[in-house]
């Protein structure tokens, strides 16, 4: 209510007022694209085999400078993790967003970034990883129920505001914390 001027009424918690259809069919399939994604593995993408791999596909422009100092963090705490991100749609953009992570300490060859995939390979991205990473401050929505969908860890910090809390309602709603 701190945040609104309006008065808010609250839905009950224990209901998700969206429509979702499952995103995964049968074989491991695609909905979106109708491609098979379970035959895909890490050499598919040229990732290492025996590293922890912390992926978060969503577009840098959702990245605030804060997550560049957990991205890090992350990093300077497990010598085995390897970091997977979207790369920048510009490459004025892309170059910003590296001297970013470059000034937080992070080790840039220890990083993989990737154009935007189609959906299949998406899926086998999220299937290959170790660990997703919830994008902050702005989470996500759509990812994190397909992260969900396929059983796979996601960790996210909440904002205050709705659009950081996204990942946290739909843990919440599912019995996680």
């Amino acid at each position: 209510q701190a945040h609104y001027t309006e008065e808010l009424i609250m839905l009950p918690s224990d209901i998700i007022y969206q429509y979702y259809e499952p995103r995964i069919l049968h074989g491991k399939v695609s909905r979106m694209d109708g491609q098979p994604f379970g035959h895909l593995d890490r050499s598919d993408f040229g990732l290492p085999p025996n590293k922890t791999i912390y992926l978060c596909m969503q577009q840098p422009v959702k990245f605030h400078p804060e997550f560049d100092e957990l991205l890090c963090g992350i990093m300077s705490r497990d010598s085995k993790g390897w970091v997977v991100l979207h790369r920048a749609m510009s490459p004025a953009n892309q170059m910003v967003f590296e001297e970013r992570l470059k000034r937080n300490g992070c080790d840039l060859s220890r990083i993989t970034f990737f154009d935007q995939q189609p959906h299949h390979r998406l899926l086998a991205l999220y299937r290959n990883s170790t660990v997703i990473l919830d994008s902050y401050p702005a989470g996500g929505d759509t990812t994190t129920r397909e992260v969900l969908e396929m059983g796979k860890p996601l960790v996210t910090l909440p904002t205050r505001l709705l659009g950081g809390r996204w990942s946290l309602g739909y843990i919440s709603n599912i019995g996680l914390k």
